[in-house]
């Protein structure tokens, strides 16, 4: 069983039919829009293709969202609860490292103010781990997980790190790092809004 599979070469596909026992089956779980290292990704010859098209982990609001930024068609499930619609907020001073962090913080502030936990909360980078102004980030008795290193608590990462996982608020940050006309930008955007079960914000 392969998840993640769009993160797959082809060539690293054949090897693992390669492994199989010869009644072996290999089953593989992937969703294109989040094909982040732009892989050609092929299925390889001889399997089944399902579509998997109902939505069961974001909320409406946030499926409704998320349909902006997607290539396939995929349908909400009446199950799941409508959810708070995303919200674009006020854009911080280009270049300010400290006015973005400020304005991330009150952001954090007011959700906790609301009866959210701090591990209730991502906040997720569309640039990488290593250029991202994250790194300083920082707010007086809160633990954070910081890329993957530190204490549970809010959760600060990247959205390729991040892929797969799940929370139940989403904040985006930094999508001044990727070109918005590109299909790079599209794809982390897909990939960063289907992380959020009930919220997303974008600062």
């Amino acid at each position: 069983i392969v998840d993640e599979a769009q993160d797959f070469s082809e060539t690293k596909l054949n090897i693992l039919e390669l492994m199989l026992k010869t009644d072996g089956e290999l089953c593989l779980f992937y969703d294109r829009n989040q094909n982040l290292n732009q892989n050609d990704f092929k299925l390889p010859e001889g399997i089944t293709d399902f579509t998997l098209s109902n939505n069961l982990r974001n909320s409406n609001a946030v499926g409704d969202y998320l349909k902006l930024w997607t290539a396939d068609y995929f349908s909400l499930d009446e199950r799941v609860p409508q959810g708070i619609r995303p919200e674009v907020l006020k854009a911080y001073r280009p270049g300010d490292v400290d006015h973005f962090l400020s304005r991330l913080v009150n952001e954090i502030k007011i959700l906790k103010s609301r009866g959210f936990d701090s591990e209730d909360i991502t906040v997720i980078t569309l640039g990488s781990q290593s250029t991202s102004n994250l790194r300083e980030f920082y707010l007086q008795g809160v633990s954070v997980n910081l890329f993957g290193l530190g204490d549970q608590g809010l959760t600060i990462d990247s959205v390729k790190r991040f892929k797969g996982l799940e929370s139940p608020i989403v904040i985006i940050t930094e999508t001044e790092k990727a070109d918005p006309e590109s299909e790079d930008f599209r794809r982390k955007m897909a990939s960063t809004v289907s992380r959020a079960v009930t919220q997303v914000l974008i600062l």
